[in-house]
């Protein structure tokens, strides 16, 4: 239950910013291979198959992957969970419980929220 909840608190704020809500329910976190290019909920499914279905890196090109992008997290603890991604914005949960929406394609922080301030 509390992977659900957290799941859905954070792509309900989605809505805060973007005008959509993606409604990360369990006919939707069951049906995780249908929407490969999501990953609404830690583990990626309930099965936590923590790995991912898109097919376009495979043995063949893997080599050839690089680093895209970079951001700055002001911390130097990293990040304290499995990161979501819905509709290219990955959501971070960083040191002292500060929430970031990352833009997945550049890197670019759309927003951030820590409750210290």
């Amino acid at each position: 239950m509390k992977k659900i909840f957290l799941s859905i608190i954070v792509l309900a704020t989605i809505s805060c910013n973007q005008n959509k809500f993606i409604n990360a329910d369990d006919a939707l976190i069951t049906k995780a291979s249908e929407h490969p290019e999501q990953w609404l909920t830690h583990g990626l499914n309930y099965n936590e198959d923590r790995y991912s279905l898109l097919t376009e890196i495979n043995k063949d090109n893997v080599k050839t992957l690089g680093l895209a992008w970079v951001t700055d997290l002001g911390s130097k603890r990293g990040i304290e969970a499995t990161p979501l991604i819905a509709d290219d914005v990955m959501y971070l949960s960083g040191a002292w419980s500060t929430v970031f929406a990352i833009d997945a394609k550049t890197g670019k922080q759309i927003w951030k929220y820590d409750p210290q301030v």
